[in-house]
């Protein structure tokens, strides 16, 4: 009988032999067996899979970096008022993003050319969070024209807690003012930035409080005596 494999070697001839010996009423038959034993050699093929199988594979492979929690979105709109250090003419300007808890990996955006003390950048640059409470350092640099004899130099920073982005459920929208010194503030200009947290959030966490005013406990002499 035809046993081969539940009729997976049903062939041409062999059904052309069942048709005669059980005669034309067996036609509707004989179709039903061509069909499930076409349809049962593409199962155990293992070459033929829809398209839906090779989607949840591909996306199955696809995971997130060990140790990431989130990805933080940065828009650098503009910068201006940064002090322009060339002599004789307009500096070239670029932006540099880093997270203080992963400060060794650092992205640029393009060189603005000739940019000056007002470079507008329009460029979006994309950070990986390992550590909530770190905060974003962004960095204003002059490109060296002479790079063996000058290297980039540092126009101003500002960093940003990524607790106030959580605060502000995950977006923020500011302009913020840049420092020449990481010891003490000074003005270097300003940086408008789009900030944008997409990621796990903390149950807890903490908020640091507004700045308070340095001479605000202090009393100043009179000087009408």
């Amino acid at each position: 009988m035809l046993s081969c494999g539940s009729y997976q070697c049903c062939s041409s001839s062999a059904v052309y032999t069942v048709f005669h010996l059980l005669g034309s009423s067996s036609f509707p038959f004989l179709l039903f067996l061509q069909r499930n034993s076409a349809s049962n050699l593409m199962n155990h093929s293992g070459k033929s899979s829809s398209p839906q199988s090779i989607n949840k594979q591909s996306e199955t492979n696809v995971e997130t970096p060990e140790g990431v929690i989130g990805y933080l979105d940065v828009f650098i709109h503009q910068a201006h008022n940064i002090h322009n250090i060339c002599i004789y003419h307009k500096q070239d300007v670029y932006a540099k993003l880093s997270l203080t808890g992963n400060p060794e990996i650092a992205i640029e955006s393009k060189v603005i050319r000739s940019a000056g003390g007002n470079p507008v950048f329009n460029e979006k640059l994309q950070l990986s969070v390992q550590n909530i409470e770190s905060s974003l350092r962004c960095e204003i640099w002059m490109r060296s024209a002479v790079p063996s004899h000058l290297e980039d130099q540092l126009l101003g920073f500002v960093l940003i807690p990524l607790s106030n982005v959580i605060v502000a459920k995950g977006k923020l929208e500011k302009e913020f003012a840049l420092s020449a010194n990481d010891l003490f503030h000074s003005a270097a200009g300003f940086v408008q930035l789009s900030i944008s947290y997409v990621g796990s959030y903390p149950d807890v966490m903490a908020v640091a409080p507004p700045p308070v005013a340095v001479f605000a406990d202090t009393a100043l002499p009179d000087f009408r005596e």
